[in-house]
């Protein structure tokens, strides 16, 4: 085979290598007005652990609500609350949903849950966008 040729082709295929997609602003707008329990929370603290046979990660979020917007599970300002959820590793190039975010300690995030394992326990709703700082970035 020509090397011109195989350079050729191999830069074409770069793009559809590297391809990354994720859900539409609308899709995650839709998830966040469905979450069953929408709050302002102070995180308290995070921890990051490796899943099973290292294929995810384990995400567990301290936080104290600061206010309530909508609650299923009973929640009042001065709660503190459980987030746990689970982020699957990808090979380079997976399209799909993008992962869920670590939330920053000490810093006040909108979140977007619905009740998980346990009293006080709860898994984030709204996909990558279930934590929203003031700006409304995640």
């Amino acid at each position: 085979m020509n090397f011109r040729l195989l350079l050729v082709l191999c830069a074409s295929l770069l793009p559809i290598l590297s391809a990354k997609a994720d859900l539409s602003p609308s899709a995650y707008a839709s998830m966040r007005a469905s979450a069953p329990d929408c709050f302002v929370v102070q995180i308290l603290g995070t921890g990051t652990s490796p899943g099973w046979l290292f294929k995810s990660d384990k995400t567990s979020v301290k936080a104290r609500v600061i206010g309530v917007v909508r609650s299923t599970a009973g929640i009042v300002p001065g709660d503190e609350i459980r987030i746990r959820y689970r982020n699957e590793r990808h090979p380079a190039g997976w399209v799909g949903p993008a992962p869920i975010p670590v939330p920053t300690k000490n810093t006040q995030y909108m979140v977007y849950l619905k009740s998980g394992k346990g009293k006080r326990v709860f898994e984030p709703a709204a996909g990558a966008t279930s934590f929203m700082t003031g700006t409304g970035a995640p």
